[in-house]
């Protein structure tokens, strides 16, 4: 009977270290036919400095090996890792949080990812209305413009 099983890192602190482990044992499974996934995207071997696949097989007592190691933990690294086989026969999960303390929550983290967004929309929501007054301001980025085009166009519907 085949089976698949992971571990390793569930929760980590923002910089720190990922380390996850998937084992596959009770059939012939080549290392190269055994891949970690984050989301629906397969994890490369150096897709980006700090990023480490490492395989190994043992024929004797036949089991697979696959480590993934990220060297320092970010915000996008945090998800579902999916271990699975080339033949989809079998696969297993783990989820990973990166959260500024290594708590298992993240809720402090979107906290503050929340703190630091409602900061820019207030800026930029000023920098809008001085918009829609008619002053000329100079448009840093596309992003800035059409946000700043979509909120004057707000404000211009709301005065009318």
């Amino acid at each position: 009977m085949s089976a698949i099983q992971v571990s390793g890192t569930e929760s980590v602190r923002l910089g720190a270290p990922i380390r996850l482990l998937c084992n596959v044992t009770g059939s012939r499974v080549e290392s190269r036919d055994v891949s970690w996934y984050r989301g629906s995207s397969v994890v490369r071997n150096n897709e980006r400095a700090g990023v480490l696949v490492l395989r190994r097989s043992n024929d004797e007592n036949r089991s697979t090996a696959v480590a993934l190691r990220i060297s320092a933990s970010g915000p996008r690294d945090a998800g579902k890792y999916t271990c699975r086989t080339a033949d989809r026969r079998l696969s297993a999960s783990i989820f990973v949080h990166v959260t500024p303390d290594g708590t298992s929550s993240p809720i402090l983290y979107w906290r503050l990812l929340v703190a630091s967004m409602k900061s820019w929309m207030v800026h930029h929501w000023n920098i809008a209305k001085r918009f829609a007054k008619g002053e000329e301001l100079i448009c840093l980025s596309l992003s800035l413009c059409v946000f700043v085009y979509i909120l004057r166009n707000m404000l211009s519907y709301r005065n009318e």
